[in-house]
């Protein structure tokens, strides 16, 4: 059971500045089989925040973005995190756009106590995680002419106690979460694309990983050095009407336990809206049924589900 409640609000704070701030608080309550690390069956957990934005036209070329966000757990704490924001803008058409920041992210129930087989692999818990914190910065560009849009980003994250999951025996399909002490993630991500109409577009991505771990040097498992797709998106842009995507993705050097593995699949997503933030989908990944069963690649996945925002 989770129960959510945020309130936020946005004022024009003079002619340069648009200030938004805000509170957010969630209580999350686990109960069942999937605890098999926990006392007893069940588990609940509060966390609250509350954050500050300010929208700083400095004047018509430069938008600066400075932001403050304090995050509590009733388990692990609280950490105040500051972000700041560049955007310098060349053309009405094109910009150049500058982030750094800090986050701080606790380990939830699941990551924390979880021993429940998920399908095909069993995910065990680890009640000695650390809370995950990074600092990021990204530098990129992004342009727009007539209907062509691109982007290209550098980016460059900093972790402490990264939370992920590694094998446990001699399986795959038996996993375990755990602390990378130091990490660094780095890499470049590009986007090309062209509005074929106002209802149909295609769009290219790719993007470029370096995932190591500071202490050892070693890769980390679990992430693709590329990935790089190939989009055809419609969207009627009708509250009640329809919006699909197809995708083609090729993924390289996929590596886990010192191998690299190489592989693509076809997907795709049909939506049917129903107003504003709610929907019905159906889709299928992994079309043509490619497996790797050393990294739990197990051929095609339908999914069907529904979405309703209140």
């Amino acid at each position: 059971d989770t129960l959510g409640i945020e309130a936020k609000n946005t004022v024009q704070a003079g002619d340069e500045h648009l200030l938004t701030y805000g509170v957010e608080y969630k209580n999350i309550g686990v109960e069942g089989p999937i605890l098999a690390l926990g006392e007893g069956n069940s588990k609940d957990n509060s966390a609250y925040a509350g954050y500050i934005q300010d929208e700083w036209f400095i004047n018509d070329k430069i938008l600066f973005i400075p932001a403050v966000r304090y995050d509590h757990d009733e388990q692990f704490g609280g950490k105040t995190t500051p972000k700041l924001g560049a955007t310098y803008f060349l053309s009405d058409n094109s910009r150049i756009k500058a982030n750094w920041g800090k986050s701080w992210r606790a380990p939830n129930l699941v990551e924390l106590y979880a021993g429940q087989d998920h399908g095909f692999t069993t995910i065990y818990g680890n009640p000695d995680l650390k809370p995950e914190e990074a600092t990021t910065w990204e530098l990129g560009f992004e342009a727009e002419k007539d209907n062509n849009f691109g982007k290209l980003t550098y980016f460059n994250n900093d972790v402490k106690n990264l939370i992920t999951t590694k094998q446990i025996g001699s399986s795959y399909y038996d996993q375990r979460y755990i602390n990378v002490d130091e990490a660094e993630i780095d890499g470049v991500e590009m986007e090309i694309g062209r509005n074929l109409d106002d209802k149909w577009t295609i769009k290219a991505t790719s993007n470029w990983l370096d995932a190591t771990d500071k202490v050892s040097g070693d890769r980390l498992d679990n992430r693709a050095r590329n990935m790089t797709t190939l989009q055809l998106l419609y969207d009627d842009h009708d509250d009640w009407g329809y919006s699909a995507i197809l995708w083609q993705q090729w993924t390289n050097k996929y590596h886990y336990d010192d191998n690299d593995y190489n592989f693509n699949t076809t997907n795709f997503v049909l939506n049917k809206k129903f107003g504003e933030g709610n929907r019905v989908y159906a889709g299928v990944d992994n079309i043509f049924d490619k497996k790797i069963s050393d990294i739990g690649l197990d051929g095609m996945i339908w999914r069907l589900g529904a979405e309703w925002t209140f």
